[in-house]
Order: structure tokens, then C-alpha cells, then sequence
């Protein structure tokens, strides 16, 4: 299945596989903050070959503000706005935003 997000300045696709390599996301900053290394692989593999993330990145991927911040190291928490960021601006809409789409996302019950 090929992944694809709608880019709302031109109404054009994008062809997500071309903009989610992992250097997208090693290099992505967004008002100063980064992805910390650690989490780079987990949301590329999570977006592109649908791996369960950790609990951290779930919670991020269900828009659960409360348990990010309680489950997030240091680090996360300092960059939580890029991570978040990351997703808004690199991620398909099917893969992030509620429970439901993770779930469905994963292929999960």
C-alpha cells in the first residue's frame, strides 16, 4: 500500500515514502527543538513498516497530552512539540490522532 499525504499548500500528493527516510526524520527540527535519536527509528518504523510503538509514542500518537508528558524522559518532554510536529507535518493522517486510527494503523483489535 502506498503511503500518501495531501500537501495543503499545492493539493498535490506526496508520495510519503520519498519524505519519510530516516534522515527526514534525524534532521527535522521545528522552533529550535529536535527528535531525540532515540525516537527516530521508532517513529520511522512505526510510520512506514507499522511496528507498535512505546508507550511514550503512543500516547503521543493518540493525542494524549497527560500520559506523553508522564511517560516522557527528559529529553522528550523538552522536544515534545517537534515530536509532535514531526507527525502533523510528515505522518498520513491514518496513523496518528486518536486511539482508533493507531489501533487500525497497527492492525489491532
Amino acid at each position: 500500500m502506498d503511503l500518501y499525504k495531501k500537501d495543503s499548500g499545492s493539493k498535490k500528493e506526496v508520495n510519503l515514502m520519498d519524505r519519510m527516510k530516516a534522515d527526514t526524520i534525524i534532521h527535522y527540527r521545528h522552533n529550535g527543538q529536535h527528535i531525540p535519536s532515540h525516537l527516530c527509528k521508532e517513529i520511522y518504523d512505526y510510520i512506514v513498516n507499522r511496528h507498535t510503538p512505546s508507550s511514550f509514542l503512543r500516547a503521543v500518537i493518540r493525542n494524549d497530552l497527560q500520559n506523553s508528558l508522564e511517560l516522557a524522559n527528559t529529553e522528550c518532554r523538552l522536544n515534545l512539540h517537534a515530536i509532535v510536529n514531526v507527525f502533523y507535518c510528515l505522518a498520513p493522517d491514518a496513523c496518528w490522532g486518536s486511539l482508533d486510527k493507531m489501533k487500525a494503523w497497527l492492525n489491532v483489535d
